[in-house]
């Protein structure tokens, strides 16, 4: 629990629900959301995690960035709360949750300070072997890169 996470570049169709968040931290960028449908659509969804309506003890979804996502169609404007009830898709439903930006905007409700989040893994290209690696973080560039 509490890991990071990067959700880039996906293809969100046909379904009832995009993304949903219940912990952890990272970033939800450049995806599209398109022809969502069902009982309270969402494409992004970032909440407090229950099971079976009992809160799960050690989760909070934590500095989010949401930013650069497209959504294709008729979807509700701004952020709906958890418990909202609405008939068009909508972009985000927000629960309980920490320091969630969305396309460069702090959510004034989710503002608490803390500790930086953990770094996120990235997948470095594969080897000559077959083999996939993970690192710990994105190396710095160097200035003028």
């Amino acid at each position: 629990m509490d890991g990071t996470f990067a959700v880039e570049a996906n293809l969100f169709e046909n379904l009832r629900h995009g993304v949903g968040i219940r912990d952890g931290s990272g970033i939800i960028r450049a995806n599209l959301f398109r022809q969502l449908t069902g009982y309270r659509p969402v494409a992004i969804s970032i909440s407090y995690g229950t099971h079976n309506n009992i809160p799960v003890e050690g989760t909070m979804p934590h500095d989010i960035q949401v930013e650069g996502n497209v959504f294709d169609g008729p979807f509700e404007a701004g952020v709906a709360p958890a418990a909202a009830e609405h008939k068009l898709p909508a972009r985000y439903r927000l629960g309980k949750a920490e320091n969630i930006t969305i396309d460069g905007t702090l959510l004034p409700e989710t503002r608490k300070e803390r500790g930086a989040p953990p770094p996120i893994p990235w997948l470095q290209e594969m080897g000559d072997d077959g083999i996939l690696t993970w690192r710990p973080s994105r190396p710095v560039p160097k200035s003028g890169e």
